[in-house]
C-alpha cells in the first residue's frame, strides 16, 4: 500500500501491505481473526522474525513481543510494572542485575530458593538476619566457619548439641567458663587431664571424690595437706612405707580396731603424752618385732597384764608375759 505525502506522486511512501497468494497471511483467516500482528523477516538467507502481536479475543487478550535475537529496554526515569497474577521468568544462560542504590524485596507467603551448584554471598558492609520462627539447617558434607575479629552468641532458652562422633576444640588463648547454676558431666569411657602448669581446684563447700577402684596419687616433689580443723581416715588397713617418714602429730583420737605395718622404722618421740581413763586390750599379748630398733629412754614404766615386746637386743617381760 503505497500513500503520497500531500497528494503528490514524486513524494511517495509505502504504508503498509496487501496480503496475495504469494505473501500470505501470518496468521489463517478467518481462524485467527481476532489477532492484529506487526510481522518481520529477517534478511535474505535468514528464517527469523521480529513480531508484536496483538490478541482481542474475549476472555484470551493478549500483547505478544518476539524478538529474533536481542532486545534492549532503555528506561530513563521509573520503570513499574505490576502483574495482578503469576510471573515467571525463565533465562537458559546467565543473569547479571546490577542496583546502583539500594534494594527492597518483600515476599509475603513463603520462598523457596534451589540452587544445583555452588553459591556465594558476599557482603562488604553489615550483615542482620531475623527469624521470628524457628530454623532448621542440614548439611550432608561438612561447615567450614571462620571469624577474624569475634564471636558474641546468646541463647536465651536452653541449649542442646548432640555430636555423634569426635570433637576437638583448640584454644590458643585463654578460656573462661561461669555457669550460674550446677554442672552435671557424664562420661563413659575414661578422663585424662594434663596441664602443664598449676592445677588449682577451689570449692565453697565440700569435695567427695568416689573410686571403688581406689585413688592413687603420685607426688615425685612431695603432697601436703593442709587440714586446721583436723583429719579423719576411715579405713579397715592402714599401711605406709617409704625410705624416709616423718609424721608430728598433736592430736587427740580414739581407736576401737588399728592394725600398723612397717618396715625398717625408726620412732623418736619427744613430749609425747597420751591421756585416758580407761585404756583396755582385748588381745592377751601385743608384739613389736623390728630390726635395729631401740629405745632411747631408760625409765619405762607400765602397767599391763599380758604385754610381750621383742627387738633386737632387747627383752621385756612383764607380770603374766
Amino acid at each position: 500500500v503505497v500513500h503520497f505525502v500531500d497528494g503528490d506522486p514524486d513524494r511517495p511512501m509505502i504504508s503498509g501491505s496487501v496480503y496475495d497468494g504469494t505473501n500470505a497471511l501470518p496468521y489463517p483467516l478467518p481462524d485467527e481473526k481476532t489477532k492484529s500482528t506487526i510481522k518481520t523477516a529477517s534478511s535474505l538467507g535468514g528464517d527469523g522474525f521480529n513480531e508484536l502481536r496483538f490478541e482481542d479475543l474475549a476472555g484470551e487478550e493478549q500483547v505478544f513481543v518476539h524478538a529474533q535475537k536481542d532486545f534492549d529496554e532503555v528506561v530513563e526515569n521509573d520503570h513499574t510494572t505490576t502483574v495482578h497474577h503469576d510471573q515467571t521468568i525463565r533465562v537458559d544462560n546467565d543473569q547479571s542485575q546490577e542496583i546502583g542504590n539500594d534494594q527492597t524485596e518483600h515476599v509475603v507467603g513463603n520462598q523457596d530458593l534451589t540452587v544445583d551448584a555452588a553459591r556465594t554471598i558476599q557482603v562488604h558492609g553489615d550483615y542482620q538476619e531475623t527469624i521470628d520462627g524457628s530454623e532448621t539447617r542440614t548439611v550432608d558434607s561438612g561447615v567450614t566457619e571462620t571469624i577474624d575479629a569475634g564471636e558474641t552468641r546468646t541463647v536465651t532458652g536452653g541449649m542442646d548439641e548432640t555430636i555423634v562422633g569426635d570433637r576437638t576444640q583448640d584454644i590458643t588463648g585463654d578460656s573462661t567458663e561461669t555457669i550460674s547454676a550446677n554442672l552435671n558431666q557424664t562420661i563413659v569411657g575414661a578422663v585424662s587431664l594434663s596441664t602443664l602448669a598449676t592445677y588449682d581446684v577451689t570449692a565453697g563447700g565440700n569435695v567427695t571424690v568416689i573410686a571403688p577402684a581406689g585413688v592413687t596419687i603420685v607426688a615425685p616433689a612431695g603432697h601436703t595437706i593442709v587440714a586446721p580443723g583436723g583429719q579423719t581416715i576411715i579405713d579397715g588397713e592402714w599401711a605406709k612405707s617409704g625410705a624416709d617418714w616423718h609424721d608430728s602429730i598433736a592430736l587427740k583420737f580414739s581407736v576401737t580396731i588399728l592394725k600398723i605395718k612397717w618396715r625398717a622404722l625408726a620412732v623418736t618421740a619427744y613430749g609425747v603424752s597420751f591421756e585416758w581413763s580407761t585404756f583396755k586390750l582385748d588381745k592377751a599379748a601385743i608384739k613389736l618385732f623390728g630390726w635395729g630398733n631401740y629405745l632411747e629412754k631408760a625409765a619405762i614404766k607400765r602397767k599391763a597384764r599380758a604385754i610381750h615386746a621383742e627387738l633386737a637386743g632387747a627383752h621385756v617381760d612383764g607380770p603374766g608375759a
